[in-house]
């Protein structure tokens, strides 16, 4: 019963905070539905979200990450 109640803790206490945990991230407007992207170039993503926030970008099998400056602004290279 214990056992039980503890993971229920957990569980409350993970789902009360996901609302928290969600950063407003935002990339630049150039970066739309159906953008076209250069074969074989690398590509610069950047965006901004809140100062020290850290930013994930999946694309292609790569997955990189950032953290925003003071100014909120982040950036990230895909490799060719």
């Amino acid at each position: 019963m214990k056992l039980r109640l503890k993971l229920s803790l957990v569980l409350l206490a993970a789902l009360g905070a996901a609302p928290f945990a969600r950063a407003d991230v935002k990339l630049h407007r150039v970066f739309s539905h159906h953008m076209v992207l250069q074969r074989e170039k690398e590509v610069n993503v950047w965006g901004w979200a809140s100062p020290g926030e850290k930013v994930s970008v999946q694309f292609g099998g790569q997955s990189l990450s950032a953290v925003t400056d003071d100014k909120g602004k982040w950036s990230v290279k895909l490799a060719r």
